[in-house]
Parts: structure tokens; sequence; C-alpha cells
């Protein structure tokens, strides 16, 4: 099997596709470190599959002609049936990497500034999820920063009323107990030795992972943290 990832990002939300671009670009690139063999197998599947829509597919990720080759330019269509067009390429894309030999893992960051042209293949791909059965999608996001009418909100509640696979997991704040531990973890001591340290930590954080791990790069950079022989 394979995994991917990509990571949405703030300043970057009028991007689109980025972090399908990031994630898929990645995965190319390990294809490309493969042997000749394995790598006539994808051009081979993937020539096949995405026919003359392929340069739909190279014009966002060039790193996969290095695999099929350049393709040939088609013609323009109007907005709406352009679009519909795209996605149904990007859905035979993923197809070709997500197959019985070769399950795929997909994961993606920070889905709460995700553009809309990704999010319309994130949808296309939930809805007609029966046609992807090797292929794993896992999302991250944070809830309090989507709202009611957030797009994800909504495929969320489409979802369900479809009743398609779906397993929401809900990260709570760590206790202090998990704060302690995750200190003693980075840097690498025991937790008897950090509880005091990941009490004041905790109080500072929270509980946050992102902010523990900042403060205690906090605590390096400016020396507050000493490395001891004993």
């Amino acid at each position: 099997g394979y995994f991917c990832a990509g990571k949405f990002d703030q300043f970057q939300k009028h991007i689109p596709y980025s972090t399908l671009i990031q994630a898929f670009t990645n995965l190319i690139k390990t294809y490309l470190t493969e042997d000749s063999l394995r790598q006539q197998y994808w051009c081979q599947l993937l020539q096949e599959k995405l026919g003359n829509n392929a340069c739909l597919i190279t014009e966002l990720i060039p790193e996969l002609e290095l695999i099929i080759g350049k393709p040939k330019k088609i013609p323009n269509l109007p907005p709406i049936e352009a679009r519909n067009r795209f996605n149904d390429t990007m859905g035979q894309f993923i197809s070709c990497l997500a197959q019985k030999k070769h399950p795929l893992t997909l994961f993606i960051d920070d889905l709460q500034w995700c553009d809309n042209a990704s999010f319309d293949v994130l949808e296309y791909i939930h809805v007609n999820s029966m046609d992807y059965p090797y292929l794993f999608l896992i999302g991250a996001y944070r809830h309090n920063e989507v709202d009611k009418s957030h797009r994800l909100t909504r495929l969320i509640e489409k979802l369900t009323l479809l009743k398609h696979p779906l397993l929401q997991i809900k990260l709570n704040m760590l206790a202090l107990e998990d704060v302690n531990k995750m200190t003693a973890y980075i840097l690498n001591t025991y937790s008897s030795r950090t509880t005091a340290l990941a009490t004041v930590i905790f109080k500072t954080s929270m509980g946050n992972p992102l902010f523990i791990n900042e403060s205690l790069r906090w605590l390096h950079t400016y020396k507050h943290l000493h490395l001891s022989r004993q």
C-alpha cells in the first residue's frame, strides 16, 4: 500500500487544489523511485484510465509526465462542463492510485481552510465512495473553526444521510498525566523527572498538543532547558 498527505494553508485558500497537488506530487515522486517494470505498470494503467484527459492532471502535477509522457491538449469547455470533466478525471486518477494491489491512504490536514475547488473533488469522492473501495481517506480539522454553514459540515451531514461509511473522532485536550508523558518523551527522560515542568506547561497550554510542543521549543530556544548528566 501507499500513503500520501497534504495540509491546507490558511493563507493559500485562494489557490485551487493546492493540498491535493501537494499530496499526489509526493506520491508520484515515490513511484519515480521504483524500478522500470513498476513504472511501466503505472504508465499503462494511468494512460488507459485517463485517456485523452490526462493533460488535466499533468497541468497540476507535471511530475506525472515523467511516467506517462506529455499528453495532448484537449478543447476547452464552458465552466460547468469543464468542472464536471475535471472531477470525473480526478476521480479516475484516484481510482488508478487506489486499487486492490496497492491500496492508498490519503491524509488531509486542516480541512477548515479547504478551498472550494478541492471540496468539489472531496465531495465527489465521498458521494461516489463505493467506486473507491481501496482508498482510505482521513481528514483532520479544528472543530471550533467549522460552523454549521461550513462546507465540511454540510458534507458530513450529506454523508450521514446517505449512510456512507464515516467515522468521526473528536480529540479532547490532553490531561496533566498525558502532558507529562509527552514532555518526558520529547525530552527523552523519565516522567518522574518532568512532573513539575509538565504542570507549568499544562497550565499555559491547556492540554493543547501543539502548544505543548511550542512551549518546549520556546524554553529550549531561550536556553531555559539544559541537558544534564545526572
